[in-house]
């Protein structure tokens, strides 16, 4: 009970500390948390004060030295937007619902826990040989040949694309042949989707290029991705188009037809910076279809909501993120239980311990 008083002593002081440095950067009078009650008028909101909870824990987490590089990436870009949107949404409707397992899979995926049952797998059917990224997960999510990362990729394609349709624009998937050289698969490299020039808001089609990138990987450590948040999604950005670049030139004076936009999220489903751009785009094209005074509301329009997607941006940001999130679980699932001794299927979970 001492033990618990003390800590709790603490705790109040260092919110009474932290009220205190809220109000400071607020412009606000009050040097305390709530000295009286006149105090709660100008006290630092809710807000606030989780921000600053939010932002203490983000940096004593980066900063403890028993992380390994690779883990601290991860979490780095754990904290970037929208990585975790799916942890917001509500299984009231079926876009939103998941299986247990897959849920808990998810969960252990995000938090950087060992995955159920990964203990047991000595080597994968790949041929590569179990180390710390088959107990998290890694392996599968980028690294092993077999994965499934093209199934990930065209789930996020397709999400994006009906997005663009609720919105009335007549937006295609895999569009071919806007580039005249093939490609070392031998045929002309697609858009994943294409929005046509009079929704673009510069005059000209956008060949949208979804593509994930895994910060945890050696070449995303290179690139300081353990301490320069997002570096993994802008290499990725600049190799995409830098390959566009050879196509334009290519091209020669005719140019292209086309604006290059790589759509480009880390495993964590973390928006690269120029995504964000793209997004705001989407945004904006959303609200020019508005007039004053227009209702916002999904259920108002009778539109499908939950109570905290009830808008246009928080719908189809969970709905990005869980989709990826739940198709990643599936994954790695089934290579768990493909690469899995038979014996293990009736051992201890052992996981979340």
């Amino acid at each position: 009970m001492r033990v618990w008083f003390d800590n709790n002593v603490k705790f109040e002081r260092h919110l009474e500390v932290m009220g205190s440095e809220v109000n400071e950067e607020e412009g606000d009078t009050p040097k305390t948390l709530c000295p009286s009650l006149a105090a709660l008028e100008t006290m630092p909101n809710q807000h606030a004060l989780s921000a600053k909870l939010y932002s203490l824990r983000k940096k004593s987490m980066l900063t403890d030295p028993q992380l390994s590089r690779e883990d601290r990436a991860w979490f780095l870009s754990c904290s970037q937007f929208n990585a975790g949107s799916w942890l917001h949404a509500i299984p009231s409707i079926r876009r939103f619902k998941c299986g247990s397992a897959e849920f808990k899979t998810m969960l252990q995926i995000r938090l950087g826990l060992y995955v159920a049952h990964t203990e047991h797998i000595k080597e994968c059917k790949c041929g590569a040989k179990a180390d710390t990224s088959f107990r998290n997960a890694r392996h599968w999510m980028t690294w092993c040949p077999k994965g499934h990362r093209i199934l990930l990729h065209n789930r996020t394609r397709n999400v994006i694309a009906a997005m663009y349709k609720a919105l009335g624009v007549a937006a295609e998937t895999e569009v071919k042949g806007l580039y005249l050289q093939l490609t070392s698969y031998g045929a002309h490299r697609p858009a994943d989707v294409l929005v046509p020039s009079s929704s673009s808001g510069d005059g000209v089609a956008w060949a949208l290029d979804v593509a994930y990138t895994d910060p945890t990987c050696a070449t995303a450590i290179q690139h300081n991705s353990d301490t320069r948040a997002l570096s993994s999604a802008k290499a990725r950005h600049s190799a995409k188009m830098a390959t566009h670049a050879k196509a334009l030139t290519a091209a020669g004076a005719a140019g292209l037809p086309f604006k290059k936009k790589p759509l480009v999220f880390e495993t964590t489903g973390a928006m690269g910076q120029e995504t964000q751009k793209w997004w705001k785009a989407v945004l904006a094209i959303e609200a020019a279809l508005r007039t004053p005074g227009d209702t916002t509301s999904r259920r108002d329009l009778g539109l499908e909501h939950t109570f905290s997607a009830n808008g246009f941006a928080t719908y189809w940001l969970q709905s990005i993120s869980l989709s990826y999130a739940r198709s990643q679980a599936e994954s790695i699932m089934v290579w768990v239980g493909r690469n899995a001794p038979a014996s293990s299927a009736h051992d201890t979970d052992t996981s979340l311990r």
